[in-house]
């Protein structure tokens, strides 16, 4: 019992939970790597849509690949009507990750790909989700200060469109690549309890809609 004792961890210290090839992290050294690549070489050269699609896919887009995926981003840019009708519902004190927790599993119901889990049908969703998230935050935003949420605009980047459904005007260039960046930098960051919890929820098989309601 006393060796059982001295062994015992709590949590997940020194518990090997997977290996993965799409985020590192050096603590020890400062440096962070997505797919291989250095975090500074992606945030100085590369857009935010594309550092999604190299952890996607392990690699970053043809031309012809960011093209197609700007399209189906911008296609899938405005939430569900009854998502932003239940924001307006809820407490105004309602802390902002609970109100898109909230977001994300109602937008679920409404999903038509939810009760599949085929590649494509997760890649359909996940373009959904990457938009619901800012449109929700934003709108969230909009609604506990007393302000209508603005629509997303159809074209601009992904940072572009979340300043300018916060602020209600589009952003400076200089703003919006500066949010870019920052996206970039927080795509990722290999094991933390979000993506823990995640990997724990698709484990059971639950559907990409839980998965990201347990991350939040």
């Amino acid at each position: 019992d006393q060796a059982m004792a001295t062994a015992y961890k709590d949590g997940l210290e020194d518990v090997i939970a997977a290996r993965s090839a799409i985020c590192r992290v050096d603590g020890e050294a400062g440096r962070l790597y997505y797919r291989g690549y250095e975090i500074a070489d992606l945030a100085a050269s590369v857009r935010f849509e594309d550092t999604t699609h190299l952890l996607r896919f392990g690699e970053l887009p043809t031309a012809a690949q960011r093209a197609a995926a700007a399209e189906r981003l911008a296609g899938a840019r405005p939430p569900p009507p009854p998502v932003l009708e239940m924001l307006r519902r809820l407490p105004r004190d309602c802390h902002p990750l609970d109100a898109l927790r909230t977001a994300v599993s109602l937008a679920a119901a409404y999903d038509p790909d939810v009760r599949s889990n085929e590649p494509e049908a997760n890649l359909r969703k996940a373009y959904r989700l990457m938009n619901l998230v800012p449109a929700s935050v934003a709108a969230w935003q909009r609604i506990r200060t007393d302000r209508e949420p603005e629509a997303p605009p159809r074209d601009g980047s992904h940072a572009a469109s979340f300043l300018t459904m916060l602020d209600g005007k589009e952003p400076s260039a200089e703003v919006a690549r500066v949010l870019d960046v920052i996206l970039t930098l927080h795509a990722d960051h290999e094991f933390n309890a979000s993506t823990f919890a995640a990997r724990v929820a698709v484990a059971t098989v639950a559907d990409l809609h839980s998965a990201v309601v347990a991350a939040i």
